[in-house]
């Protein structure tokens, strides 16, 4: 009896569709279906997008490379500096030199490193002034657009802070070391004949030598 009481209760539009059959409908969607992507929205946090994001994910990039220089360019790279201030009993030297070694340091302040792009500005006849990491990243994050002079530019930077990084984890965990002309020839090696992927990009069959970085974007 009250069933029938709530029933006529409802408002008429209700009343015509109490013998339809249920459904289900997806409300984060126009059409009411349901989608991961609109699921993903709901669910993650949006946050303004970073300047720096196109310096390590771009067409044609390395993948290897554009995660360590997306980790250090967070400063999230395990170096001596960060260790101990997460309570490690460790040394805060550099692995490369007797140095403190941190994203700064190990990047670019190293005499290692400074070597390694040292023999870089030689080979293109450049001279670049002394900056600190965080410099480095934005002014090379101002370098847009998609011509092949951009992508060598991002290459560049992303293949040697990688090379840097594996050859002070090398040095740390291997007890292993190689010369500062042995990493430059390792990123040398990138833009030669093994370099396949890269010339599919820019669109060339040629083989590739350090002479087209000549068209780096770095002032």
């Amino acid at each position: 009896m009250e069933l029938n009481e709530i029933r006529c209760s409802m408002p008429p539009l209700v009343q015509s569709r109490l013998n339809e059959a249920d459904h289900v409908r997806w409300t984060l969607t126009s059409n009411g279906q349901f989608s991961i992507a609109s699921l993903w929205d709901k669910l993650r946090t949006f946050v303004p997008r970073v300047m720096w994001h196109k310096l390590a994910w771009f067409s044609g990039h390395i993948l290897k490379c554009s995660i360590v220089t997306w980790i250090a360019i967070q400063n999230r790279l395990s170096t001596a500096d960060r260790l101990v201030l997460f309570g490690l009993n460790i040394s805060p030297q550099c692995s490369l030199c007797p140095g403190g070694e941190s994203h700064d340091h190990l990047l670019f302040n190293c005499p290692f490193s400074q070597q390694v792009w040292g023999a870089i500005q030689t080979k293109l006849h450049v001279s670049w002034p002394p900056r600190s990491w965080d410099d480095w990243v934005t002014l090379l994050s101002d370098v847009k657009g998609k011509s092949r002079r951009t992508l060598i530019t991002k290459l560049v930077f992303t293949i040697v802070v990688y090379y840097i990084w594996i050859e002070r984890n090398v040095r740390k965990f291997q007890n292993l070391s190689c010369t500062w002309e042995v990493v430059f020839r390792k990123f040398a090696l990138w833009l030669g004949p093994d370099f396949y992927h890269f010339t599919v990009v820019i669109g060339s069959s040629t083989r590739l030598d350090l002479g087209v970085l000549q068209f780096l974007l770095i002032p």
